[in-house]
């Protein structure tokens, strides 16, 4: 569990322990409905050691100001779709950064 749904090395080490030596099958990329984290990507919150977590949401929060020009930085419904496109983005990066994992994936 993180803030934000983001990974880093760190996690994706874990991951791959969990898979690959403690044998976990399924790895869960859970975002969720008014999620503090990415409310404030959305913000462009500035806060200590958050703020290294916020810029990798940025992508997700970029992604959907393309496709909405109108984007609403306080709108839950916008703050929910980068939400969705952020996990997206989380579980694309997995596979990308991750050979232990696209193995395992291809084998179940």
């Amino acid at each position: 569990r993180v803030a934000g749904n983001i990974e880093n090395d760190d996690i994706l080490g874990s991951m791959e322990f969990g898979t690959a030596v403690t044998g976990a099958k399924l790895i869960v990329v859970m975002g969720h409905t008014k999620c503090g984290a990415v409310k404030g990507a959305c913000q462009d919150v500035k806060l200590g050691h958050l703020t290294g977590l916020l810029e990798k949401i940025q992508p997700a929060v970029a992604q959907v100001k393309k496709s909405k020009p109108k984007f609403n930085k306080e709108s839950y419904e916008d703050i929910d779709h980068v939400s969705e496109v952020n996990v997206k983005m989380v579980v694309e990066n997995i596979r990308k950064k991750s050979q232990i994992i696209r193995d395992m994936e291809a084998k179940n």
